[in-house]
């Protein structure tokens, strides 16, 4: 009986050591481990706003690009409004802010329709996370040329009037013709559903 028990105490001084020295090893992985769950939680949210400040940017300028649009109408391509839509560094900025970052370093390249934007995120363990992205606006491709249509019945006749001939809009599936206007023939005014198809089908997209 007494042989028994002596196992028995052997056996549950044993299984104690081992719950010490489990829970032991637990406390010490969670302690190693906690810094290295912070910092990547730290440079994810840090991604993540720089993300957001890149396609906040890029947003602005397609926004821009609509009011240029309805206000000029088309101007021959897309690089002819580089000198008139904003960068969006002020959206960008917002976004940063909302997503706990701080916006340190913003480029807008308007001739590529690319934002580059650096954001400083939380200090973790005295490093300051700092995270970088890239975005672009695709636009679809449009061009213009002179409307072969045969005139109708109820057109002017050549001479009759002095306004310049009607050119043919194309683009990403739209194909339209549109009448310049007299005073200014390189102005072609197109109609609001037709903006809002151009940008609806355009898109902000992360490059990197």
């Amino acid at each position: 009986m007494t042989h028994r028990t002596e196992q028995g105490e052997r056996g549950a001084a044993a299984l104690s050591l081992l719950t010490v020295a489990i829970i032991l090893a637990l406390a010490i992985f969670t302690v190693m481990a906690l810094p290295l769950t912070r910092a990547s939680d730290a440079k994810a949210k840090g991604n993540s706003a720089a993300d957001a400040a890149a396609l906040a940017g890029v947003e602005w300028i397609r926004l821009d690009l609509r009011d240029a649009l309805t206000t000029r109408g088309w101007l021959g391509s897309w690089d002819a409004y580089r000198d008139i839509i904003g960068g969006g560094l002020g959206s960008a900025q917002d976004y940063a802010s909302r997503n706990g970052a701080t916006l340190v370093s913003y480029h807008a390249d308007l001739l590529h329709l690319e934002v580059y934007a650096k954001v400083r995120g939380r200090v973790v363990d005295g490093h300051t996370t700092e995270s970088e992205a890239t975005a672009r606006l695709q636009l679809p491709t449009c061009t213009t040329k002179p409307d072969d249509t045969p005139p109708s019945d109820d057109d002017p006749k050549p001479g009759e009037d002095d306004k310049p001939p009607p050119v043919k809009f194309t683009c990403d599936g739209i194909d339209i013709t549109i009448h310049p206007g007299k005073d200014d023939p390189g102005k072609l005014d197109l109609p609001a559903s037709i903006i809002d198809q151009l940008l609806n089908n355009s898109h902000a997209k992360l490059v990197s």
